[in-house]
């Protein structure tokens, strides 16, 4: 810059954040919250590419924006400004974990707020991640335990409390299996393309 200031450009976001969705609505149909869990994973399987980790993932840290007739169009905000328990679940509370390990614990109590409305353990923020830094990580409830009317097939209730397990016990070794297990829950249950449209670009 000539005239020796230094600054920063960035995309002007239109749109709600998850979390503003959820308190209008309370909770998603399950599939519109896959499509959206699956651009967020494509989102933190980019900056993992690049040796980025959010570490402080939650609802008001994804943007939905509408991109001519798409709508939930996601945009992941807020990289590396904290982490609560369920941030860094495989990681800190729980012993050595991979890169971006955290991450996906963050997804799975992101789509465990958007179908149930609740947070994944008692205690735990609006966001549906437990905030109380250090704290050990409660075992969350089976959604259809955390709201018996929940519209919510069993493969996909399976692959949420996988990423909310401590390692080494059994979570997701990253994003792209995750991602990977959220495209076979669609698959296998979707009679359509119309629900596979979130994973065209995987």
């Amino acid at each position: 810059e000539p005239g020796g200031r230094v600054y920063l450009a960035m995309e002007l976001l239109q749109g709600d954040t998850l979390q503003q969705v959820l308190e209008r609505h309370g909770r998603l149909p399950w599939r519109r919250a896959v499509g959206i869990a699956a651009q967020i994973c494509r989102g933190l399987r980019a900056a993992h590419g690049c040796g980025i980790v959010h570490g402080d993932l939650q609802a008001s840290s994804v943007v939905l924006t509408d991109v001519g007739e798409e709508r939930d169009h996601v945009k992941l905000v807020g990289f590396g400004l904290g982490g609560g328990p369920f941030r860094r679940a495989t990681g800190e509370s729980f012993g050595p974990a991979p890169a971006g390990a955290s991450d996906v614990a963050a997804v799975g109590a992101i789509l465990y707020r958007m179908i149930t409305g609740r947070a994944p353990s008692e205690g735990a923020g609006a966001d549906g991640v437990d905030a109380t830094p250090r704290s050990p990580l409660l075992a969350p409830a089976r959604l259809l335990a955390a709201a018996p009317d929940v519209d919510c097939p069993p493969e996909l209730e399976a692959v949420i409390l996988q990423c909310l397990a401590p390692r080494p016990a059994g979570s997701f070794v990253g994003v792209e299996e995750l991602l990977h297990a959220l495209r076979n829950v669609l698959g296998g249950l979707s009679t359509t393309g119309a629900s596979l449209a979130s994973f065209a670009s995987t």
